[in-house]
């Protein structure tokens, strides 16, 4: 890049259950444990966002800023903008789940794709099931 030039990355981390949220039996983060192992496997572990700004550092850049945001997995917070946000975000992960999951979990894990199937229904169902409420968010 040439001096004066702008960089911007982003990158979605960790999900994680809101203070006092245990989600850990839900179908949703049994996959996004599952994924977070597979991608380690791969050495492109799901808390790569978190080293950017020290990356660009080190890479000579200057004037870094490094911003965390709190994306609602589902349409769970009172706060229209962050309701409105949790609805695409979960509209998304209904979208991505198999394309996040189908080779890391095969290729990195010995997974048939059958198994990546089931833990796709259990996710799936997760997200969509209105009385599940789960409260958690991405760090983006």
């Amino acid at each position: 890049m040439k001096p004066g030039a702008w960089i911007e990355l982003q990158d979605i981390g960790v999900l994680a259950p809101d203070e006092g949220q245990d989600i850990s039996d839900t179908g949703i983060m049994q996959w996004y444990e599952t994924v977070a192992k597979a991608f380690d496997v791969c050495g492109r572990g799901v808390k790569a966002g978190e080293r950017h700004a020290e990356r660009l550092k080190a890479a000579g850049f200057v004037d870094v800023h490094d911003e965390l945001y709190k994306w609602p997995l589902t349409p769970w917070p009172k706060d229209p903008k962050l309701k409105e946000l949790g609805l695409w975000s979960r509209e998304n992960m209904l979208d991505c789940l198999e394309a996040w999951a189908i080779v890391p979990f095969t290729k990195f894990l010995g997974w048939t794709p059958e198994e990546v199937q089931v833990s796709l229904v259990k996710a799936r169902a997760d997200l969509k099931d209105p009385k599940m409420e789960i409260h958690a968010s991405w760090n983006v």
